[in-house]
């Protein structure tokens, strides 16, 4: 509870870039897909390669998800 650390606000910035650089580069996508299907470990999506193409990829803002109360009301 309470304000997140800027650790966290970071972490959460770079996997939202990530999740958007997936759906515009295959590479990224598969690293993605690897680490959620528990093939890789999650350390492998912080490696500098990997992080190169997910900020090239991310360095416009990436598209808002919907609300909570549009998704809480469908």
């Amino acid at each position: 509870e309470g304000r997140r650390t800027l650790k966290v606000r970071m972490g959460n910035a770079y996997m939202s870039r990530l999740q958007y650089a997936a759906t515009k580069d295959a590479e990224v996508a598969g690293a993605f897909m690897r680490v959620a299907g528990l093939m890789d470990p999650p350390e492998s999506l912080m490696r500098p390669a990997m992080m190169r193409r997910v900020l090239r990829h991310g360095l416009g803002r990436p598209v808002p998800g919907p609300s909570r109360s549009a998704v809480a009301h469908s």
